[in-house]
């Protein structure tokens, strides 16, 4: 069989999806593992859509915060959602 190279998949799709696919993957159970890339990408998918979600609910909120130290902290959150958004998408593009 011809593999992927896991330093390559951590590169290409982040440590974090790898180890959330094979937490959630049969080998934990100590079973056969059919591995796919495909796979990881839908993993990958699915954490790039959680953090879009959570940008888009927090960004429509209805009550804000007059107080400087809240503003300052959503604005530094949202630039960095947006940064992370930005990356993610340059990523499924690749």
């Amino acid at each position: 069989m011809n593999y992927s190279d896991p330093m390559e998949l951590v590169h290409k799709y982040g440590a974090d999806t790898l180890r959330q696919y094979l937490i959630n993957s049969p080998v934990v159970r100590a079973e056969n593992l059919r591995f796919k890339e495909d796979d990881i990408k839908d993993v990958f998918l699915l954490w790039f859509n959680k953090i879009v979600y959570r940008y888009d609910a927090g960004r429509y909120a209805s009550k804000r915060s007059t107080n400087v130290m809240d503003v300052w902290i959503t604005s530094f959150k949202e630039s960095q959602l947006e940064f992370v958004a930005k990356e993610m998408k340059a990523l499924l593009q690749t």
